[in-house]
């Protein structure tokens, strides 16, 4: 035996007084409810919201930057191992890469760790972070100037530091700008 499904049409959801549907509302005597996106948190909005995940994601980008230094730094000699007989100085060549893998890798981990704070609300991140990704939009502008004054350059490197660049300083007026 076969029935027939029965469906009962659903009563619109209203909700103010006056029947609007997603019309503002007071709570009791605080400011009006603002409609956010739901993915962003209502106390960044949406530009900021967009700003912190790219700050998150250059900051992952920097980290596995940092530590592939790190270890092209660790394994220099063993490079010249293989040849023969390492160079004279061999041993100071590693320490370039290591100093600079290490610093890269440290501001990766506090741009993640103050882009978190943000997330948390906690007082005063806001202006921690932005003064964070001014500091590295100057450091990936010098880091451009220095990759195009090398012998030969590296016209990628040079781009995709401008680029991060760019994407720093533009997050940097974001987490600068007072919310309206």
């Amino acid at each position: 035996m076969v029935t027939k499904k029965v469906s009962k049409p659903v009563p619109a959801r209203r909700d103010d007084a006056r029947g609007r549907l997603g019309a503002p509302t007071a709570r009791a005597g605080r400011t009006p409810y603002r409609v956010t996106h739901a993915l962003a948190p209502d106390h960044l909005g949406e530009i900021a919201s967009v700003a912190l995940l790219a700050v998150a994601i250059l900051a992952v980008a920097l980290f596995i930057v940092g530590i592939s230094m790190l270890v092209g730094g660790l394994t220099i000699g063993s490079k010249y191992a293989a040849n023969g007989g390492p160079p004279p100085g061999v041993s100071g060549l590693g320490t370039v890469p290591l100093l600079g893998g290490a610093g890269i890798t440290l501001l990766s981990v506090v741009l993640l760790v103050a882009a978190g704070a943000v997330l948390a609300e906690l007082r005063g991140a806001r202006a921690v972070l932005a003064a964070l990704t001014g500091v590295s939009a100057a450091l990936c502008a010098i880091g451009v100037a220095v990759v195009m004054r090398a012998a030969g350059g590296a016209p990628i490197l040079a781009a995709g530091l401008a680029v991060a660049a760019l994407v720093f300083g533009v997050c940097t007026l974001v987490f600068v700008r007072r919310r309206r």
